[in-house]
């Protein structure tokens, strides 16, 4: 089974970060060294042996510095693994974003890898907000996403959220289900979640529409269309319900 393609520009992993660190501190006790022998050199003393007197205090700062690069350098890698997750992961699910989503089909795609886009509407979206509040409606797209990451866990795949109530999620070679039967369980599953507010039931139905990629794609944008065409269908057929279709 192809994999989905992640973003390859991680740098938040233990060993990445580790490897960051140990390489900077042992550049500044390099850096450290040499300035203890120009301090020397500058002074009179014999480079070569060393002067004690004008040593001293350059080595002395060897571990104060090293420490404090290290400090710097971890500091560095976990900003920049914060901004990575920022630019590429919706802050409200902690799913992908549609930029996140792109860069995945991008490579994938690239890679001559099929692909699979499948969009996830929540039914009457519009509803819940009016009648319980936009806090309900966060519960209800948090809870969804929950639901499509939980899928995507089990059978593959990645979750981005296109924005509002509209979702997407990538697959790869089909996972040990069909497209339909991958877009089914995410229709059953949605529908037979609680979703309560309050201790009053919300009813969430989901409409779903997907396609595959063919040997044209190059983007995220040509899959949505397609898929986006399914989508419609899917409503104009009363909501609650699967439309796909696959290249020809």
């Amino acid at each position: 089974m192809a994999k989905i393609i992640a973003n390859p520009l991680r740098v938040d992993e233990p060993a990445d970060v580790l490897r960051f660190v140990v390489a900077n501190t042992l550049g500044a006790l390099l850096a450290s060294e040499l300035l203890t022998l120009a301090i020397c050199y500058a002074l009179g003393g014999d480079v070569g042996g060393g002067s004690l007197v004008a040593a001293a205090v350059p080595l002395g700062l060897v571990p104060p510095i090293a420490a404090r690069v290290a400090r710097m350098s971890l500091r560095h890698s976990m900003a920049t693994a914060e901004l990575e997750r920022l630019v590429r992961r919706d802050t409200m699910t902690e799913a992908f974003n549609r930029r996140g989503l792109s860069e995945i089909a991008s490579i994938t795609l690239a890679a001559g890898k099929p692909l699979t886009a499948i969009i996830v509407d929540i039914d009457h979206f519009k509803a819940i907000n009016d009648r319980y509040g936009h806090e309900a409606g966060d519960a209800v797209v948090i809870g969804v996403a929950e639901s499509l990451q939980g899928l995507a866990d089990k059978y593959g795949g990645a979750v981005g959220r296109l924005g509002g109530d509209e979702f997407c999620v990538l697959l790869g070679d089909e996972p040990g289900l069909s497209m339909l039967e991958y877009c089914e369980r995410i229709r059953v599953t949605i529908d037979g979640c609680a979703f309560d507010w309050f201790d009053e039931p919300l009813g969430v139905t989901v409409s779903i529409g997907a396609a595959r990629s063919d040997a044209n794609d190059r983007a995220l944008a040509d899959l949505l269309r397609r898929a986006d065409a399914e989508l419609y269908r899917s409503k104009s057929a009363g909501r609650n319900c699967v439309s796909v279709t696959r290249a020809a």
